[in-house]
């Protein structure tokens, strides 16, 4: 960590305080670092240490002599050749940024026992100590830091880096305008780097970056780029202006921070022009419609430009923001030049070149191309304008011109019809079902989509109980549900219906697990004791024990059985799971103990366990990893792969033709990986459900990924492409209190959870949703009351 009011460098240079320059050394800090002599301790981050230190020319010098900044890398990862190689890499894209609003890079020693890098030294508070000591700067102060943020992106994107961690902390306001530092994490972007990148380790086993300026696919696992740069620095502005983080405070946890940044928009109120279209353009989702870092600078400037007089905005609707291309050596200069005139104050126009023949004429040609892509910015900035995302009535969607919607006002409107729908659920039920239904017409998103499916759920009767596991047969007739205390089993064609199938008594209270084994009506339950009980359920009638299940010494905590209903797996808490024969339902008889240790008493307990269809592989998620077993031979089974969660392990499942697994964990990520080859296992993606993941479940086509957990909410992702997984539908708020279990039906169509306090089933195809709900209606919705909700989009029932 740094020191107070201090930042610690990376590639891109380092801040300390305007007095004392750092700490004293301490013992073990070397005197000099090649042809530096060192002077004093800067701070220190995860790669290493930085210190403040002067050239062997200087060394004896007086005040006013050359300071830089240099970050030693730490002894054990210097030992290691791949992260060399890495480093290497990413030093000599860094010599290549150039000193646009940036800490330059100096020098580099790559070979060295010690790798280190130099950089300028900045003097000067970070932007996050003015803004948190004195609040948001004055507009033209937000302008400033918006022209030289995004100059110093442009730069070091040029040069092929991604920063990965821009933040107020890594923004200096020095007496030289505001300077980026702390590139140190980026990763190189060209091939070569790429290559060695490969060939290496990851530098984490979390992510990286800090929560609060990440983009939605940073906070999914995904690799940081330059387009996550660019959502950074709207986040870096709008704190800017404002004061505030988008999607928290600054004790927000960071796995809610992370949810936020993936699912919510953030409120732009507060936030003027020009920097207001280019920040809501850089926070689109979708990496790919965020413009370059370059492109943000040109707005900028023609912003600027036209603010102080230049030449007037076009009519909106003139046609798309045009796309940039790399430019040459002098524009890019010549950007740097109207960028550093836009931190000095008033913009104004660069000086003019010689208007000589031979290469001034060259350069004027340059520059002709150069300021009309200027030209061409100010004709985006009036279309570009976003609306300021705002959850009341009287929105700018409302008072926009006439004409159809833009897509992002139709999703504007649509959330905002949800809440009108939210509002209106306990007066007016056909209204707020009306206005649900036409929010998911509007705008297909994961929340209107989730509100439909939603308003579908039937739940059953269950008290004042909280179901914690469910199944469902593989008739798809019964669902089970276990609470800890009882095991019920209800018709799912009747499940709000007062009766019950049957009710399996479980030994002692606790933790109760529940499946149903093979095509018929057999179940496998466990409660508070470790003992285990199949039961049969002829024909609804009444049941009847068949066997028991008896090796573990604690309580399981998971169960699963194999298609066939031959064989089943436990878990518990005694640091064991257990494979289980159970072709004779009367004697069951135990295959292997699969230890998650050596047998010592700190081997990880078994949160729960998975087999595959086939029987021949078995999951077992503990604390912070999955460990896999190839169980096709009982005799000798064979521990396959130990997989790594960010988390404590707490659900895992197999897809339907056993060539998938999915975990989730305690903060709430979900990881997947392939497992066609079980010897070598391929992560496939992770992403974010949000808080405490305790329920995951994959459609029987494998096409659909239901998550739940400890957020009340059940989230639904296309998994079509598994290594690009996309939420389809957020169902919030079905659960007062959290998300325990999800079951699919075998046809795929409806999802059943444990929610507690409570057990529902849901629709999943939104059409059979939406007729479901206008069943219910009885009024529809009049033209007057349409034109109050929706003034700009012409009358059509909802549900005619």
């Amino acid at each position: 960590m740094s020191e107070p009011g201090q930042a610690a460098t990376g590639a891109g240079g380092t801040a300390v305080g305007a007095a004392g320059y750092g700490t004293p050394l301490v013992a073990g800090d070397p005197p000099w670092i090649g042809r530096y002599q060192v002077r004093s301790r800067l701070g220190e981050g995860g790669m290493g240490t930085v210190y403040l230190a002067a050239p062997a020319a200087w060394a004896g010098a007086l005040p006013g002599e050359q300071l830089v900044a240099i970050k030693v890398i730490r002894a054990d990862l210097a030992s290691d050749p791949r992260f060399r190689a890495l480093f290497r890499a990413e030093a000599q894209a860094a010599l290549r940024v150039p000193s646009f609003c940036t800490a330059r890079v100096l020098d580099v020693d790559t070979e060295g026992p010690r790798p280190y890098i130099v950089s300028e030294f900045v003097d000067g508070p970070s932007l996050a100590d003015v803004v948190a000591t004195h609040g948001p700067l004055a507009p033209a102060d937000v302008n400033r830091v918006a022209v030289a943020t995004a100059t110093a992106l442009a730069a070091i994107h040029g040069a092929g880096l991604a920063h990965r961690d821009l933040k107020p902390a890594n923004v200096l306001l020095s007496t030289l305008g505001p300077r980026v530092i702390d590139f140190g994490i980026a990763r190189a972007l060209d091939p070569g780097a790429e290559a060695a990148a490969r060939a290496g380790r990851s530098l984490a086993r979390t992510l990286v970056g800090t929560p609060a300026f990440m983009a939605p696919e940073q906070a999914l696992g995904q690799p940081a780029t330059t387009a996550s740069d660019v959502f950074a620095w709207g986040l870096v502005v709008l704190y800017t202006a404002t004061g505030r983080l988008a999607f928290g405070e600054p004790t927000t946890p960071g796995a809610v921070l992370l949810h936020r940044v993936v699912f919510d928009e953030p409120d732009l109120s507060g936030l003027a022009e020009p920097p207001l279209a280019a920040v809501a353009e850089a926070l689109a989702r979708d990496p790919a419609r965020r413009p370059a870092a370059r492109e943000i600078l040109l707005r900028l400037v023609a912003g600027m430009s036209h603010d102080e007089g230049g030449a007037s905005a076009p009519r909106p609707g003139d046609g798309p923001p045009p796309r940039t291309v790399a430019g040459t050596a002098e524009e890019t200069a010549t950007l740097a030049t109207v960028a550093a005139s836009a931190l000095a104050g008033p913009v104004a126009r660069p000086t003019r070149p010689s208007t000589a023949g031979g290469a001034g004429a060259g350069r004027r040609r340059r520059r002709g191309r150069l300021l009309a892509a200027v030209a061409l910015a100010l004709a985006v900035v009036a279309a570009a304008v976003a609306v300021p995302i705002t959850m009341t009535r009287d929105t700018a969607v409302d008072s926009a011109p006439s004409g159809p919607l833009t897509d992002r006002e139709k999703t504007l409107l649509a959330r905002q019809l949800l809440v009108d729908a939210d509002t209106r659920r306990e007066t007016d039920p056909g209204l707020a079902t009306q206005l649900t239904v036409a929010a998911y017409q509007l705008a297909d998103l994961p929340q209107t989509r989730g509100a439909v499916l939603a308003a579908t759920g039937v739940a059953a009767p269950v008290g004042d109980r909280a179901p914690v596991t469910v199944a469902v047969s593989a008739d798809g007739s019964l669902v089970a549900e276990a609470d800890g205390t009882n095991v019920r089993v209800h018709a799912l064609a009747d499940l709000a219906g007062p009766d019950l199938v049957a009710a399996l008594p479980v030994v002692d209270a606790g933790t109760g697990s529940v499946t149903f084994v093979g095509a018929g009506h057999q179940i496998l339950t466990f409660g508070g004791d470790p003992v285990g009980r199949l039961w049969d359920l002829p024909d609804a009638s009444a049941p009847s024990q068949l066997g028991q299940l008896a090796a573990h010494t604690d309580i399981v905590a998971g169960v699963d059985a194999s298609r066939d209903g031959l064989r089943a797996v436990s878990g518990g808490i005694d640091e064991t799971a257990v494979l289980w024969s159970i072709a004779d339902p009367r004697a069951p008889a135990v295959l292997a103990v699969l230890p998650q240790g050596d047998g010592g008493p700190n081997d990880p307990d078994v949160y729960d366990v998975a087999i595959s269809p086939d029987g021949r592989l078995v999951a077992a998620a503990s604390f912070g990893r999955v460990r896999l077993w190839d169980v096709a031979d009982p005799a000798d089974p064979a521990m396959l792969a130990d997989l790594e969660l960010p988390s404590s392990g707490s659900e895992v499942t197999f897809s339907a033709d056993g060539t998938r697994l999915v975990a989730g964990d305690g903060d709430g990520f979900v990881v997947t990986w392939d497992v066609s080859a079980p010897a070598r296992p391929t992560k496939l993606a992770q992403l974010l459900h949000g808080n405490w993941v305790e329920a995951v479940a994959l459609s029987p086509d494998g096409n659909l990924l239901a998550t739940g957990g400890w957020d009340g909410g059940i989230k639904l992702w296309d998994v079509t492409d598994p290594t690009r997984p996309r939420l389809s539908a957020s169902l919030s708020n079905v659960s007062s209190y959290h998300v325990d279990g999800l079951a699919f039906t075998p046809d795929g169509r409806r999802i059943v959870g444990a929610v507690t306090p409570s057990l529902a089933v849901w629709e999943l195809d939104p059409k059979t949703a939406i007729a479901t709900m206008c069943a219910t209606v009885t009024t529809p919705i009049t033209a007057d009351q349409w034109a109050s909700f929706a003034p700009r989009v012409p009358y059509s029932p909802p549900c005619p």
